[in-house]
Order: structure tokens, then sequence, then C-alpha cells
């Protein structure tokens, strides 16, 4: 005879008063125990708290953070030309992204980076040899 006792465990079992030891109440197959699948949630859970915590460290450590824009115009043998019907020499386009940096960085060293960055996206991806008339935005978020 079984009672309404769920396992201290993982709640899945019941105690049967019969056999004298927990079975497991689902009689169907199966491939884990309730206890094995209840360990193995709370051994993913406590991965993905450690991995929180470990990301909430890391972005601790990021002391700057800047929001930067690239303004420039591009000739025609920019690889992306092609993507841009309304082209002309004179037409100004803009890239912009965030970036974070680590108290490694000295504000110069951010800025020279994120600039580079910038210039390689404004080019296509491959350099800046058809991009132009450039014009740098920061603006540091606190």
């Amino acid at each position: 005879m079984k009672n309404n006792n769920p396992c201290f465990n993982c709640g899945y079992h019941w105690y049967d008063d019969d056999l004298g030891y927990e079975t497991c109440h689902y009689e169907g197959p199966h491939e884990w125990s309730p206890c094995e699948a209840a360990d193995e949630a709370d051994r993913i859970e406590r991965e993905r708290q450690e991995w929180e915590e470990e990301k909430r460290q890391i972005e601790e450590e990021y002391t700057m953070k800047f929001k930067a824009k690239i303004i420039c115009t591009i000739d025609a043998d920019h690889p992306d030309r092609e993507s841009l019907p309304d082209w002309t020499p004179e037409k100004e386009i803009s890239f912009n992204d965030i970036y974070k940096f680590t108290n490694n960085y000295s504000k110069k060293e951010a800025r020279e980076y994120m600039m580079k960055d910038l210039m390689l996206v404004a080019g296509g991806g491959y350099n800046a040899k058809h991009i132009h008339n450039v014009k740098f935005e920061f603006e540091e978020v606190v």
C-alpha cells in the first residue's frame, strides 16, 4: 500500500509501506529516475548561477563605456557601394557601436582602438581604403 508522502530528496518517489522502501511512481520506461533528473536540473541551475556571477564580475571590471560613431563618404570602389542605391560621392554614411574597456586601457588607447575598429567597419570589413572625409563622435557613458 502506498501512502502520499513524496520523497524528501526529489518529491517524485513515493514510500511503499508494503515494500518498506521508496519506489518510483512513474511506471513507464525512462532513462533517468526522477531523482537523477532532479539532480541534473540542480547541477544545471548551479552552473547557470556560477556563469551569471562570473558575468557580473567581468562586467564590474569594465571601467569605461563609450558610444562611438563614424561618419564618412565612400568612393565608387567601396565593396558595399552596390547595397546603397542612392549613393553619391558626397553622401555621408555612418556606423555606430558601443564599446567597453577595462582599466587596462587609457582613454587615449580606447579612442584609438574605437577609431580603427569603426574605420574597418565603414570600409566594409576589409580595410579603410575606400572611405573619405572621416569624422568621429565619442560619448562616454557613465
